[in-house]
């Protein structure tokens, strides 16, 4: 659960950075929320992770090597049942304005970003197969064309 620019939203972003101010932020520069609702303010640190059940660890500034510290939970939920909608800012909010109830079964998989379900070599050649359609049914219909000229022409009775 992140806070774009209104009311908070839904997000599946995984690119995930720390601010200027310390705030954990998406690629869309939403604030990433904790279990509270709250921004997720990261102090000073060496490394950050994130585990599976969202919790966000740090090794802070000046502590031994292997020291953690967990500084929050992300707000998570699988928004089952949900009727969600696309807002004109961008941001992904059910229906009724009310978010979905968080979720501690949800699992995030540190170091992987979702990629589209989209396969561009098949999106390339499906997309040169209908330009090639399209100037064949052009050719088509400029050769009925002449076809018909054709044919009127010998209709004509000479004067």
């Amino acid at each position: 659960i992140v806070q774009g620019l209104g009311e908070p939203s839904l997000t599946r972003r995984g690119d995930l950075k720390v601010d200027e101010n310390g705030i954990l932020r998406n690629g869309a520069s939403a604030q990433i929320l904790d279990i509270n609702l709250q921004p997720l303010n990261v102090p000073p640190h060496r490394e950050i992770k994130i585990n599976e059940t969202g919790d966000v660890l740090i090794a802070p500034l000046g502590s031994a090597p292997g020291t953690e510290q967990n500084i929050g939970r992300i707000a998570l939920t699988l928004a089952e049942g949900a009727d969600l909608k696309k807002f004109p800012d961008g941001e992904i909010r059910p229906e009724s304005g009310e978010l979905p109830q968080q979720d501690n079964e949800v699992s995030i998989v540190s170091q992987h970003v979702e990629l589209s379900n989209v396969n561009i070599t098949d999106e390339l050649v499906n997309s040169i197969e209908d330009q090639r359609q399209y100037e064949i049914n052009i050719k088509l219909i400029s050769s009925a064309g002449d076809i018909d000229e054709a044919g009127a022409s010998l209709m004509r009775m000479p004067s």
